[in-house]
């Protein structure tokens, strides 16, 4: 099951990235593509979760279902983060905030495996919900701290700008 949801989470993203990014231009359109795309996950995790309830047809059915509900919130909240991380970044910064962005990526390699080890294979159906929690948690706070990201930018920029 694993090389056939890695095959279907592939070929979606290959076909429908872009179409799923489309008006997502700025800040705050990305910051609440982001939250969407949280939604689409946290509903695939909880699809997935009911697996375990069912004989090995079921389960595989179900697991196909849940992994196309998360690739649309995934394709959505990733259309989103590089809103985020690019429309914040001053343009003479690019590099920085890039670099500082892949920061992130590597923290969730090293803390992922044991987050989902204790979620997802530990604690079964639960571990899943919680997870879906924390991600939409995460992308609910996006939106207060991405706008406040904004005015305290613009605010600096100002200031930097007038001398």
């Amino acid at each position: 099951m694993v090389a056939v949801l890695l095959v279907l989470n592939t070929v979606a993203v290959t076909l429908f990235q872009v179409r799923m990014t489309r008006g997502v231009d700025g800040v705050t359109e990305s910051a609440r593509a982001m939250v969407h795309g949280a939604v689409g996950i946290a509903l695939g995790f909880a699809v997935i979760a009911t697996s375990g309830w069912l004989g090995p047809v079921g389960a595989a059915a179900v697991l196909v279902v849940g992994a196309a509900v998360h690739v649309v919130g995934e394709m959505r909240s990733s259309g989103g983060q590089w809103g985020v991380q690019m429309g914040l970044a001053p343009q003479e910064r690019q590099g920085q905030y890039q670099g500082f962005a892949g920061l992130g990526f590597s923290l969730s390699n090293v803390v992922a495996p044991t987050l989902i080890t204790l979620l997802c294979i530990e604690w079964g159906w639960p571990g899943w919900l919680v997870l879906g929690g924390l991600v939409l948690g995460a992308a609910l706070a996006l939106g207060p701290a991405t706008a406040w990201a904004q005015r305290t930018r613009d605010r600096y920029g100002a200031l930097s700008a007038t001398g």
